[in-house]
């Protein structure tokens, strides 16, 4: 995304929040919030893509958490899942994948979902 000259004049930045209490201290997710759903979840991208456009003044704001593997995955979020964030002014939402269990495939996979998502909600706009 940034690697197109000019790309100052679109991209504000971005924050990466692996760990919870980066979420937490960063971008206020509340403890009650990941203690009920979990960091990979559709609340708390949708919080998460939330406070970084408003921390930001972004017109729109991706935020993506997923299990990449290969450990850590559970029967109900099993490797490979990823929750996509994506918050407008007018609108939040979260949406749910599984990428598989290569943890590198997984990494691409969900920034290129992410950046659909984000062209989609783009198209919509005009």
């Amino acid at each position: 995304m940034t690697s197109v000259s000019g790309s100052s004049n679109y991209y504000l930045g971005s924050v990466i929040a692996y760990h919870n209490k980066i979420k937490t201290e960063q971008l206020n997710i509340p403890e009650s919030l990941l203690q009920e759903h979990g960091a990979v979840s559709e609340a708390c991208v949708i919080k998460m893509a939330e406070e970084i456009r408003l921390k930001t003044g972004a017109h729109f704001a991706l935020s993506t958490s997923g299990i990449a593997g290969p450990t850590g995955g559970t029967e109900a979020k099993p490797v490979g899942t990823v929750w996509i964030g994506f918050s407008s002014e007018t609108k939040s939402f979260g949406r749910v994948f599984n990428m598989g269990d290569n943890r590198e495939r997984t990494i691409l996979r969900t920034s290129l979902m992410a950046m659909d998502i984000l062209r989609k909600e783009l198209l919509i706009q005009d």
